[in-house]
């Protein structure tokens, strides 16, 4: 099994301000709360029965959206991330890359992990990289904060099959980010590149172990 992370483990923690928590759990929380907020659910209605269906029905519904006013929205920006969620963060990954590691011993699976590269460590950036990563300026402290604890990370860079290949595009002048956090073809194409030996490697390892299995029964 091949895991790839960094980005989204960095954005929940931010946006959530804790760690441990999955990406955009506030939406998850807004949406069962549809019958608290009758013009979103009047909204969730009209898509659900459209107007040459259910005409009748439609109509009445935008009238009924027409006279409920959305209350209004006070959530602000997430606040910068605190040096504690950037630690526990850390120490959730590295947990959790424990648990997959320990279970793939029963169960019979190998495990490879990768730290994914970020558009804030790329030190020459395409104008439309510029944007994105100006886009998310919210995000760089965590981003910064985080990575640079997986880079000091004892626990994590000892482990054989953790790999972080966070600075793969950092030296790169061409473009790879599409947008803040996802990367081109041609980006994708070196991150492919990066792990593919690593990949092969694992499974001649099985194939020989299989191998010397079937020779000795």
């Amino acid at each position: 099994m091949l895991f790839y992370d960094g980005l989204s483990d960095v954005l929940s923690s931010h946006m959530n301000g804790a760690a441990g928590i999955s990406q955009n759990e506030p939406r998850r929380r807004r949406e069962f709360d549809l019958p608290e907020r009758p013009q979103q659910m009047l909204w969730a209605f009209g898509q659900w029965f459209p107007a040459r269906e259910f005409w009748g029905f439609h109509r009445l519904v935008t009238n009924l959206r027409r006279g409920i006013r959305s209350p209004a929205d006070n959530r602000s920006q997430a606040p910068p991330l605190r040096d504690e969620v950037a630690r526990k963060t850390l120490h959730i990954y590295t947990a959790n890359l424990a648990f997959v590691e320990a279970l793939g011993q029963p169960y019979g699976f190998e495990t490879l992990f990768y730290w994914q590269p970020n558009i804030f460590s790329k030190r020459r950036r395409s104008p439309s990289e510029q944007a994105a990563a100006e886009h998310l300026l919210s995000t760089e402290r965590a981003f910064v904060a985080i990575y640079r604890g997986v880079r000091q990370s004892a626990a994590l860079n000892d482990r054989p099959r953790f790999h972080d290949i966070s600075a793969l595009l950092d030296d790169l002048e061409a473009p790879y980010y599409v947008d803040g956090t996802h990367l081109s073809e041609a980006g994708n194409r070196l991150v492919a590149e990066a792990m593919v030996e690593d990949v092969i490697a694992l499974i001649e390892q099985r194939r020989s172990a299989a191998e010397g299995n079937k020779a000795t029964e």
